[in-house]
């Protein structure tokens, strides 16, 4: 559970709506696609805002978009706030970006000893081209994926490795490991189909997968007062990354948060 004050609670969302709001426009500006997912996009259609007990934001791009956005992101920025990713960043390892607000301080307890910056951030996810023919037939292919992303989170936080893949972290570096990953999420890229998944995610499984047409084109959804990005069909997407109960308040022993110690909108840690 979340370890801070509703104060800090709050300061912590005021903060991250500000860096949506950054992200937001930028994308805007550039013609980029993005729209909020997860938990955040429950929050827009059952709260018309943040979950009450959450305490991030998530939003996803289609691939060419992000990788449109991870290039430009950075050119001509002030450092109020920078792009954090796998491909400019050595101390970094997820293979999806955050930006994050200088100056501000978000301490994790899962990231408290790692060399992670810890500015208040929001997660921007890729959304990547994979077959008609239904889940199964990309399984197996998920599967590596997923177990090679979490090979590579483990071997950055210094815990024990999928088995699978143990040999394989004592002889290569973390952005090698990542060039394997991308090559395979990259693997249908190319085609054109009618399916998305974002194989970054907690959930890329089946409740992952999803019809284009259920995410593009964008329309505009309420959060926090204002218009953002949201998927073209949120009922389709809640329904198959959920349930179809959603809109129903989970018990409380199931409203997940991220373990956040400290929260710091004034100083934290400088970005370099």
């Amino acid at each position: 559970m979340t370890k801070i004050s509703k104060k800090d609670l709050q300061d912590l969302k005021d903060t991250e709506l500000e860096i949506l709001k950054e992200v937001a426009d930028f994308c805007d500006k550039n013609n980029l696609t993005y729209f909020l997912i997860g938990g955040t996009l429950l929050g827009s259609i059952r709260h018309k805002g943040f979950i009450p007990w959450d305490d991030d934001i998530d939003i996803g791009m289609p691939r060419n978009d992000y990788e449109k956005f991870i290039k430009l992101y950075n050119k001509d920025r002030s450092k109020k706030y920078f792009l954090q990713c796998l491909e400019y960043d050595d101390n970094y390892w997820l293979s999806f970006a955050k930006v994050r607000k200088s100056n501000t301080l978000m301490l994790e307890e899962t990231l408290e000893n790692t060399n992670l910056n810890k500015e208040i951030f929001i997660d921007i996810f890729p959304y990547d081209t994979v077959p008609d023919t239904g889940y199964n037939s990309f399984k197996l292919l998920a599967f590596f994926i997923v177990n090679l992303r979490d090979a590579v989170h483990a071997k950055a936080l210094k815990q024990k490795a999928p088995r699978i893949y143990s040999k394989l972290l004592k002889i290569f570096p973390v952005k090698f490991l990542y060039k394997m990953e991308k090559k395979l999420m990259l693997k249908y890229n190319n085609q054109e189909t009618n399916h998305l998944i974002c194989y970054q995610v907690r959930y890329a499984t089946e409740k992952g997968y999803v019809s284009k047409n259920a995410v593009l084109p964008v329309k505009k959804g309420d959060f926090e007062g204002l218009k953002f990005n949201i998927v073209n069909d949120p009922d389709i997407y809640l329904r198959t990354l959920f349930d179809d109960d959603y809109m129903k308040l989970p018990p409380v022993e199931k409203r997940e948060t991220h373990g956040i110690l400290k929260v710091d909108i004034n100083k934290g840690e400088h970005h370099e």
